[in-house]
Order: C-alpha cells, then structure tokens, then sequence
C-alpha cells in the first residue's frame, strides 16, 4: 500500500475513534510496526494528529470530553487490567475516593465485597454501582452536575470534601506529563480534582498509555504529590523512565 493511502487510512480511523496505537495498525496494513512510526511521524509533522507513546490521538481528542459511555469504551481491557492492580493498595476500614473518570470506575468490580470500606465520590455512576455493596459505605458528594462526566462540581462540592478524611483517592486524566502532571479539558473537574487530592493523604494516578504525554488545558495534580502511577504493558519504558526518576512509584498493568 503506499504510503499516502496508509495516511488517509490512518486519520479515518482517528476520526473515529480518537486514538490508534502502532501495533494494531501494524496488521491492519500488512507492514512493519516501525512502518506505522514513521507514518505518525510524518503526519504530525504535518500537524495532521498527536503523537502519543506507542500510537497517536486525534487533534480534537486532547481537549474533547466525551460522555461516560464512550469513555467506558475505550481501551476496556487495559482500564480493567489497570483497576485490578490498583485496587491491591486498598486496605479494610479505609476511606476512599473514586473519581468519575472511567479508569478509575472500572476498580468498583475489584472491590472486595466482604471488606468495610467508606466510599467516596462525585460520580452518580460510581455511587449506583457502589450502592448495592453491602459492607461499602457510600459517600456521595454534592454539587453542580455535569451531564458530560455525569459526576458533580463546584463550591457546594468543595465544602463536602474539606470536611472528610481521605485515605486513599483513585483518579485518571485525559493525559499525564513528567513535567507539569495530570490534567483535564475541564476546567471546573480539574479544579474538583485538585482540592479532592490535595485532602487525600495518598494519591493513585490510573491512565492508560495512550494518556501519557498528552497535555490537555487545566492541570490539577503534580507528578510530586502522586504517590503510584499504573498504566498497562504497553507504556513506553523510556518514557515511564522520567516518573521514576521523580521517586513515583510505577505499576504496569
């Protein structure tokens, strides 16, 4: 195939679906992975999409905010394979904190049903999966609703939070930087973030590596006051180099 058809190729499937990574497109094009690198090379030199570790995201995807149900789709596998590893940290009697990102939503099917656990969140969706766990304690923070992310914000929000004790809070991001941290198209959920972790005492990022190295509009944590960084397998390991050279913890999933 040449090359010129492979890019129109590519930019139709990230059109769709908002992000493509080397070693499925690999395949699909019958061609060497490296192949495939050099093409999201070339069209983002273009400045036609982003490059990402190990694959490339639409010029719209970085500050797009998709509903639950798309976001739930997307890289299924590892978001699970994420949430399962996570969920090892949580000990019984804890207070936890789940955001509404679908990442971190995955870890409720990991919850030990018969340890006690106080669970806090601002999503509707984790607190309706949450409600039916008999020794989980359901904190449901109020606020504004935001129908994107289905989960609440603002000052009534805040108030809630500075009046709990958090010990451990599970977040994702729409990406991660080794520099400047984890942020948000949002800037109302990045700011719900940033005072949710900043009354948790230990802090645990979930993105998939699609996420990292993509810098969306407002950050809301930095690499220093994340205590453990899981991402899946398919990580760049150069590129996870850098948050380990900021003493951060790294799980691969």
């Amino acid at each position: 195939m040449l090359a010129i058809k492979r890019h129109n190729e590519i930019l139709k499937r990230l059109k769709t679906t908002g992000n493509v990574r080397t070693n499925e497109l690999a395949p699909i094009f019958n061609c060497t992975e490296e192949t495939i690198r050099r093409d999201l090379d070339k069209l983002a030199e273009q400045g036609a999409l982003i490059r990402s570790h190990g694959g490339a995201i639409s010029l719209d995807e970085r500050n797009t905010d998709l509903d639950h149900h798309m976001r739930e789709q997307r890289n299924a596998t590892e978001k699970r394979a994420i949430a399962k590893q996570a969920a090892k940290f949580i000990c019984p009697g804890e207070t936890i904190m789940i955001d509404e990102s679908s990442t971190a939503m995955a870890i409720v099917s990991f919850l030990p049903r018969e340890m006690p656990l106080k669970v806090i969140t601002s999503s509707l969706l984790v607190a309706q999966r949450i409600a039916t766990h008999e020794n989980h304690q359901l904190i449901l923070l109020g606020g504004s609703l935001e129908k994107v992310s289905m989960s609440f914000h603002g000052p009534l929000t805040d108030l809630m939070v500075s009046r709990l004790r958090i010990d451990r809070a599970f977040f994702s991001a729409k990406g991660i930087d080794p520099l400047q941290g984890a942020s948000e198209p949002s800037e109302d959920r990045a700011r719900t973030k940033q005072f949710i972790l900043q009354y948790s005492a230990w802090n645990c990022a979930m993105l998939d590596s699609t996420k990292i190295g993509i810098k969306a509009d407002h950050f809301f944590i930095t690499p220093h006051d994340i205590d453990v960084f899981v991402t899946d397998k398919q990580a760049d390991p150069e590129r996870l180099a850098e948050f380990k050279a900021l003493s951060l913890e790294i799980i691969t999933a």
